[in-house]
């Protein structure tokens, strides 16, 4: 177990492994079993995972709490480097109400921007080290969209890309941290021209 967790015997003839705070991952557990005359020897393979999202506010119906943006917050995304937090967003098309959470809110972007992709969403989240992770979020393009996950500055995965009308869509990051403590990740927006890049982002979730 590389001393990645405890197991315990109990006295109904259980067995309880506990991880370590912060651990996930697989675990190999080599054991024997003999009945008094035969040894047979085996291996369990057990995946530690978290369910609890560690990313704060992922839904957004909490509105603009938790993140941070680049992008100016107003209470519609009319114009380059604008966002909103929004039940329904007029004119665009993108339904009515998400589904991820309770009244639908959701994050809409207007994605143009002046100069260099900016982070339309930003969170700092503690993560523990060599632990496995998964990124996820969902996009509902307006019009042509490409964003992008960064982990503190570096890009991690593929550039997601999706066209008009293809209806919300989830995309996931799978990745191994290097360190504990605080990492910054942020969801960037490429498509810097007119015309690209206005979408919906909602269920981000972090675990």
């Amino acid at each position: 177990m590389n001393n990645n967790g405890v197991l315990t015997k109990h006295d109904d003839a259980t067995w309880i492994f506990t991880p370590n705070v912060n651990f996930r991952g697989e675990i190999a557990l080599e054991y024997k079993i003999s009945d008094g005359y035969e040894l047979s020897s085996a291996r369990a393979n057990i995946n530690v995972k978290v369910s609890d999202n560690l990313a704060t506010n992922g839904g957004f119906e909490q509105t603009n709490q938790a993140f941070q943006t680049d992008y100016q917050i107003l209470t519609q995304a009319r114009g380059h480097d604008t966002l909103a937090i929004v039940d329904t967003p007029p004119n665009w098309g993108l339904g009515d109400t998400f589904g991820l959470g309770s009244s639908g809110k959701f994050l809409m972007v207007d994605g143009f921007t002046l100069g260099e992709a900016k982070a339309f969403w930003q969170q700092e989240i503690e993560l523990g080290a060599n632990q496995q992770y998964q990124f996820d979020y969902w996009v509902n393009a307006n019009r042509k969209v490409e964003t992008q996950l960064y982990i503190d500055g570096e890009k991690a995965g593929v550039v997601y890309s999706a066209q008009a009308g293809a209806g919300w869509r989830q995309e996931s990051v799978g990745f191994v941290s290097e360190s504990s403590g605080a990492h910054i990740f942020e969801l960037k927006s490429l498509g810097i021209s007119a015309g690209q890049n206005d979408f919906g982002i909602d269920g981000i979730v972090l675990n």
